[in-house]
Order: structure tokens, then sequence, then C-alpha cells
């Protein structure tokens, strides 16, 4: 999530493919057994604060 967002801030033209390939991962990790739904929920979330501060930052 965090890098999707970073790059779709830089690259807007970008966004329709980053933002269904995050979101498609985000739905295989508790498809796969992988992670719970509230972990991949938490996990979005933090990625999205990161993102935020970094394009803040920079």
């Amino acid at each position: 999530m965090s890098f999707s967002l970073i790059a779709a801030a830089g690259f807007p033209e970008l966004a329709p493919l980053l933002f269904p390939f995050a979101a498609l991962v985000g739905v295989s990790r508790p498809i796969l057994g992988l992670h719970y739904p509230s972990d991949v929920l938490a996990g979005a979330v933090l990625g999205a604060i990161v993102a935020q501060a970094a394009l803040q930052l920079g």
C-alpha cells in the first residue's frame, strides 16, 4: 500500500494499475491463509500513514 500511494503520487498515470494490484495482494493474503483480514487492514492503514508521512517530508 505504501509503495502504491507514493508511486501514484509521483506518477498519477500509473494509479489505475497500482491500486488494483495492491488490492489484489491484500485480498490474496487471507485467501492463501497467510494473514487474518484484520492484519491486512491494519497493514494497509499503517502503509497509508507511512506513505503520507513520506510524501509530506519529501
